[in-house]
């Protein structure tokens, strides 16, 4: 795209790559190895033990109260909101995220779940502010592989947890709206806690054996899936749900782990797509896609041509009529408030 080869000319390119990597009867793996097989490995039966045992410990601090009320049953139907902010914006938002000492991926963690709880009460529902706030994102394992020839065109992806209060300021009572200056400290405050917890999973020493166990764990959720998936399609009968083992200590209450949504940032991308590598073209904006489960619920955002992408990404017919349209109406308006600087009259 944009070169100034023809397309006779690329083919024959292609041809020639494939022909020196591929073609003279080479026996080599073509597929990369697992990212999981690529991380410094873990070696000794006392160390594979107590990398289980820190991430079952891990696993229930994984706490979360708040889900969106979802549609049981409903035909999947993917829906996309978009909204790209002009330079100028973008540039005020990113001037505004350094001065606080935050990035914006940190802010979209405390406008996520400061938006949750403006919905909820906005709408008289009774808000759970004993349990908090929890968004899934992903992790660049990348840095953390160890030197190999495969292919670099892999998904080096691993998971963990962002964890936020879902109370206003204390002095939000009965309805009482909190002081915008109160409002505006708890929001930075929340989005250097995200900052903290994030670089906290980055930089753990168990993050190797972390990520897989996670892998080992959603791998066998994904096959359970895809048994029933299977099951339904072909009218087959359900097999049964796979026991699972009972703890060895019977524990009172086991707080929820539920995520109300997750959350990417990609970052700065014109970094990686050069604009002067296509003198032929114009590149003014990035659209991405994902295969979202139903009642699926993800945001990603990512800076493209200097500005700034929001595009959320849902399953309509999987959440309650008008309960996402008035969660991300009140996101873009705690962006407004708190990034652009134009508090809302209603505080």
């Amino acid at each position: 795209m944009g070169s100034v080869c023809t397309a006779t000319e690329l083919e024959e390119l292609v041809r020639r790559e494939w022909q020196a990597r591929w073609g003279s009867g080479s026996t080599a793996v073509v597929l990369p190895p697992p990212v999981e097989e690529r991380l410094p490995p873990v070696r000794g039966a006392f160390r594979k033990a107590a990398g289980r045992v820190d991430f079952l410990n891990s696993s229930r601090k994984h706490i979360g109260g708040h889900v969106l009320p979802r549609n049981d049953g409903a035909n999947r139907k993917i829906t996309v909101q978009t909204i790209t902010f002009d330079e100028s914006t973008s540039r005020t938002i990113l001037r505004k995220c350094k001065s606080q000492g935050v990035s914006v991926s940190n802010t979209l963690f405390a406008l996520c779940a400061l938006a949750w709880t403006r919905t909820q009460l906005e709408r008289g529902v009774e808000l759970r502010t004993d349990l908090p706030i929890m968004m899934y994102t992903a992790l660049n394992l990348r840095p953390y592989l160890l030197p190999s020839d495969s292919s670099y065109w892999i998904s080096a992806l691993g998971f963990f947890n962002i964890i936020l209060p879902s109370f206003l300021p204390s002095t939000s009572f009965s309805g009482y709206k909190p002081p915008w200056k109160a409002l505006r400290s708890t929001f930075w405050h929340r989005a250097r806690f995200a900052k903290a917890q994030s670089a906290r999973a980055a930089r753990h020493p168990m993050l190797a054996t972390r990520v897989r166990e996670m892998a080992r764990q959603r791998s066998e959720t994904a096959k359970a899936l895809a048994v029933e998936d299977d099951a339904k399609e072909f009218g087959l009968p359900m097999p049964p749900p796979t026991p699972s083992s009972s703890p060895t200590i019977a524990e009172k209450f086991t707080p929820p782990p539920a995520a109300l949504l997750g959350l990417s940032h990609h970052g700065d991308l014109d970094g990686i797509y050069i604009h002067k590598d296509y003198p032929s073209i114009q590149l003014h904006s990035l659209t991405g896609g994902t295969r979202i489960r139903p009642g699926g619920l993800l945001l990603f955002a990512h800076t493209f041509a200097s500005k700034l992408t929001l595009t959320l990404e849902y399953d309509v017919n999987g959440f309650k009529d008008g309960m996402v349209e008035a969660w991300w109406k009140d996101l873009l308006g705690g962006l407004e408030e708190f990034l652009v600087g134009k508090p809302a009259a209603r505080l």
